[in-house]
């Protein structure tokens, strides 16, 4: 995130941390810090935090928040004083004896409280935040984004073509919350590649039947990649000499990946896992075609498998089939091998030679072909739906995740593509089926094409097949070249975790939309404004009731008076009297105002019965500077007729000045929350009211206040 400008904010189980070995410590955080992002507070106690604030009585409630907050501001100060809270397992509602956890939260002095409501019922759409944030203390976030989700919590489907990603981007009126638990490594952890990326030089590779070089013309990673220039002699050949070829321990697995740039394109290209013995010599391999690669695209080759029998050493490659041509250009760059993703556990996943283990459906024929340097060649008869290619019996684990990974391309004239899916098949010990998944569907056409798809084995699963479908019922002539199928038990076993890959994936998607990302702490400062309206007159406001407040046209301003509180006491014996003084009482007089018609009278009265502490606000250039301002009492009115026909009335109000109303007072009146919950949802609000206007007319009116 730091290479490419993101910051976020990370929510601490305060008193986990460097707890052991497996939790954030102070020095993460500082470097958190240090690179913008914010400490958010998620519980002080992790014993609080497993059973949430849901579980817990008020009382333990409220001492973890006081003491996560007092942490937040003693280790990470902020300046305005904003700290944020995500709920523990997202739950909002009650405490364990019954008061609301937003309640607290708020009287917490936290700003905002995130909770992990997403779904909205579709799999295209998850629920976004308002812009501003109407409900702080219920922020929407889209939590359990992982391989192991469904619809747009699915890595995958999020950073799609018109996903969640593209949605936010096109919607300037909100913001979207992803969160993320664990990140699980599924990378290569340690490169044993000796010279991975031509920073400095061309040592350690060796070249046949082309020329190496390196060149700063190009690069994925860093400044610099490796330059191949075929001489049209034969297939080309770019790998480790032998003698610096890395040790490995037979039956572990290894991945060998590699970026890829043809300028001009170039057919037949092969990455190469090639096993060496003791001696060095040349044992074996396993390969992936990487096929035909688009010009002018960075292509990320890899393969994966186990070091067989006798292997001793690993010597990675990259192969150009054929006879390329001198203009078969090729950048190498970020060559990477070593321990990491897992070896697949079907069989004769590279179609490197046959297709044997593998089975077409009634419609299909299937074939080896040399096409892309290996691949299973599935032609249709042109009237049957769907046609599939699979293979069955591979042992499976209820309960367990597991991970499709193919790519394939239909090789057709027309412009026509062919809707295509992977597919698990479960079945139990008997060979019966209990179920099926199947991944969203790929327009397939003359481009290759990635499918990713992860499903877990139900209940009873024993064994399952894999396939891959073509539906659409796809012509004779729309071939279905499969250039590889893995099926292997992904890193990530939980909805809470997302691999390192996935995870860089949907960063890599962020930044390409140059999307906003903020701390929450800044979204707020950009989203929530305090406002201080400008008033050209005098207004009388409620406080509990702000919907009564309301401008009004003084008539006159009576004598101010301001009583003594003291006294003169004559005293037995003494000519002179003894005076007991105290503090003036407050201000107080007669104010007169005027409502123009009945129904502003009428209105006038609701606000007089609420006998509420009012706010008499006046301007700083009202043109009688004698009128005070403050909050007053008003005790009993009149209200006189000005002439014998006319509806303006005039008002007498007796004002005393009282003490502001405590600040824990509560505005009476209906919020957008309290909306959202009485409605439902934004939609049925929308759809029960013609106008704002009407919204507004329902959330209170002045006659609100009478009480028959």
């Amino acid at each position: 995130m730091d290479a490419l400008g993101l910051t976020a904010t990370t929510y601490i189980i305060a008193d986990r941390v460097d707890s052991d070995p497996d939790t954030v410590t102070s020095a993460d955080l500082a470097d958190a810090v240090a690179s913008g992002w914010e400490i958010g507070g998620h519980a002080y106690s992790g014993v609080v935090h497993g059973a949430s604030y849901e579980g817990v009585t008020t009382a333990e409630a409220q001492a973890d928040m006081a003491e996560l907050r007092d942490w937040l501001a003693t280790n990470y100060p902020d300046p305005g004083g904003h700290y944020n809270l995500a709920y523990p397992h997202g739950r909002y509602g009650a405490t364990a004896d019954g008061n609301s956890v937003e309640s607290l939260t708020r009287k917490a002095g936290f700003r905002s409280g995130r909770t992990i409501l997403a779904s909205v019922g579709s799999a295209t759409h998850l629920q976004v935040a308002g812009v501003p944030e109407v409900m702080p203390y219920r922020i929407h976030a889209a939590s359990s984004i992982s391989e192991l989700s469904g619809d747009q919590l699915n890595p995958d489907n999020l950073v799609a073509a018109g996903g969640m990603l593209d949605k936010t981007a096109s919607n300037d009126a909100a913001w979207m919350n992803l969160v993320f638990h664990q990140i699980v490594d599924d990378q290569i952890t340690t490169n044993l590649h000796p010279n991975p990326g031509f920073e400095t030089d061309t040592s350690d590779w060796f070249v046949s039947a082309a020329t190496l070089e390196r060149s700063t013309v190009q690069a994925h990673d860093g400044a610099a990649s490796g330059l191949v220039t075929p001489d049209a002699s034969g297939t080309v050949t770019v790998s480790l000499f032998n003698s610096v070829a890395p040790a490995v321990t037979v039956g572990m697995d290894y991945t060998v990946a590699v970026w890829l740039y043809a300028p001009n394109g170039v057919d037949g290209v092969e990455l190469r896992a090639m096993w060496l013995d003791d001696a060095r010599a040349f044992l074996s391999s396993d390969t992936i075609q990487v096929g035909t690669l688009p010009a002018g695209e960075w292509v990320e080759g890899r393969v994966t498998a186990s070091a067989p029998a006798s292997a001793a050493f690993l010597n990675p490659g990259v192969l150009i089939g054929g006879t390329p041509a001198a203009s078969d250009l090729l950048y190498i760059d970020d060559m990477r091998a070593g321990p990491g993703d897992q070896a697949p556990i079907n069989s004769n996943a590279e179609f490197v030679s046959d297709v044997a283990g593998w089975a077409a459906t009634a419609g299909g024929t299937l074939a080896w072909s040399s096409t892309a340097g290996g691949s299973a060649e599935v032609t249709p008869s042109g009237s049957v739906t769907p046609i599939e290619m699979g293979q069955s019996g591979i042992a499976a684990t209820e309960g367990r995740a597991y991970h499709i990974e193919a790519t394939g391309f239909v090789d057709v004239l027309s412009p026509r593509s062919v809707p295509t899916s992977v597919v698990f098949w479960w079945y139990d010990a008997q060979g019966n089926p209990i179920s099926s998944d199947q991944s969203a569907q790929i327009e397939l056409g003359p481009a290759v094409q990635t499918f990713s798809f992860t499903a877990t084995a139900p209940a009873g699963a024993a064994t399952m097949g894999v396939r891959i479908r073509m539906d659409d019922t796809p012509a004779s002539d729309e071939i279905l070249y499969v250039t590889y199928f893995r099926v292997s038990t992904p890193a990530v076993t939980a909805t809470t975790q997302i691999s390192k890959s996935d995870f860089d994936m949907v960063m890599d998607a962020i930044a390409s939309r140059s999307l906003k990302v903020r701390t929450l702490r800044d979204a707020l400062d950009r989203h929530v404004a305090s406002i201080t309206p400008t008033i050209d007159g005098p207004w009388l406001k409620s406080v509990t009731r702000p919907f009564l407040n309301r401008p009004i046209r003084i008539a006159t301003a009576g004598e101010v008076a301001q009583p003594a509180r003291g006294g003169v006491f004559d005293v037995v014996g003494r000519s002179l009297p003894v005076a007991v003084t105290d503090l003036r009482g407050s201000r107080s007089y007669n104010l007169s105002v005027y409502r123009d018609s009945i129904q502003d009278a009428r209105e006038f009265d609701f606000i007089l019965a609420a006998g509420d502490v009012m706010l008499l606000q006046i301007p700083p250039d009202y043109p009688e500077p004698d009128v005070p301002t403050g909050y007053f009492f008003i005790g009993d009115t009149s209200k006189h007729r000005v002439g014998v026909h006319s509806g303006l009335r005039r008002f007498v109000l007796p004002l005393t000045e009282v003490a502001p109303p405590a600040p824990q007072i509560v505005a009476n009146t209906m919020t957008w929350n309290g909306l959202i919950e009485e409605f439902g949802s934004w939609a049925d609000v929308v759809a029960s009211f013609d106008s704002w206007a009407d919204v507004l007319d329902y959330i209170a009116t002045p006659a609100a206040v009478i009480i028959p």
